[in-house]
């Protein structure tokens, strides 16, 4: 996920999550998505995906840099 969620495409993401066969990863990319960002707070926002559904990863940055990126899912496959 690299953006914020909407309370409107809440469903998606669990849906989703929910069609998807384990293992399965979930990775928030960017301030956005992490926690809502700029729109953090909105009516419209629900927030960063962690709300919808459970994030093996956060990657902090806007945007995060492509450093940032392996090192975030490195260290993700190494769990």
């Amino acid at each position: 996920m690299t953006g914020p969620l909407t309370r409107t495409m809440r469903e998606a993401p669990e849906r989703t999550c929910r069609a998807t066969l384990n293992p399965k990863r979930v990775v928030a990319i960017g301030d956005y998505a992490v926690d809502g960002g700029l729109f953090a707070g909105s009516y419209a926002c629900a927030g960063g995906i962690s709300a919808a559904v459970p994030v093996d990863l956060h990657i902090r940055g806007c945007p995060p840099s492509p450093t940032q990126l392996l090192k975030g899912l490195l260290a993700l496959l190494q769990q």
